[in-house]
Order: structure tokens, then sequence, then C-alpha cells
């Protein structure tokens, strides 16, 4: 199971259940740091992806805002 969470404000995004691959997902594709510090895995086997929810990603985007 994947659960997506927000980094900010730990606001719960959703779920992937089930089986999966990553290929479905796309997290090999994030370099290793954003892997590092987006990605952490239970002790459950599951995998707890932190992203940001709409409510803390300020619009419009900003280049030195300190989601970047």
């Amino acid at each position: 199971m994947v659960r997506y969470v927000c980094r900010h404000c730990h606001r719960w995004i959703g779920e992937f259940a089930g089986e999966w691959t990553d290929p479905q997902l796309g997290l090999a594709q994030l370099s290793s740091e954003d892997q590092d510090a987006m990605i952490d895995f239970g002790s459950d086997g599951t995998v707890w992806v932190k992203l940001l929810c709409d409510y803390c990603l300020p619009v419009p985007w900003m280049d030195d805002l300190w989601y970047n």
C-alpha cells in the first residue's frame, strides 16, 4: 500500500491500495535526494510519500518560497 500525506501540514491526500509496481507510480524517476526526502518505508510494508497538498502549495508558484 502506498499512502500520500502532505509533508507540511500532514493532511491525508490519498492512497494506492493493493499490489503495485514502481513504474505505475513513477517513484524511481525521482533523484536519490528527492526519494530520501519524500519517501518513507513503514515497518508494516506501507510506503509513505510526502507531497504538498493544495492548501500548502502557494499560488502562484514563486521560486524563492520555502517549498522549493
